[in-house]
């Protein structure tokens, strides 16, 4: 078994997307509105651009999302 702790640790913002699946290789706007939306954008343009964009599981969660909300696979984009 290989041992873990040589895998580097990234710290990268995370944008849930509501009623919308971002594909690699795709350019689109992003519209954010939440607070928290807007926050992951700075957080990542202050680093190096890159943010991993992550559809709900339900779009019909308004509250804040927490990582059991959200899908186990999304795509890193580069803003």
């Amino acid at each position: 078994m290989k041992d873990d702790s040589s895998l580097p640790t990234l710290h990268i913002p995370v944008l849930p997307t509501r009623n919308m699946v971002v594909f690699p290789d795709t350019t689109l706007p992003l519209l954010v509105g939440r607070k928290v939306s807007v926050e992951a954008l700075m957080r990542a343009q202050e680093k190096d651009n890159w943010i991993l964009i992550v559809a709900p599981k339900s779009d019909e969660t308004d509250s804040d999302l927490s990582s059991k909300d959200l899908h186990l696979v999304g795509t890193l984009a580069k803003i």
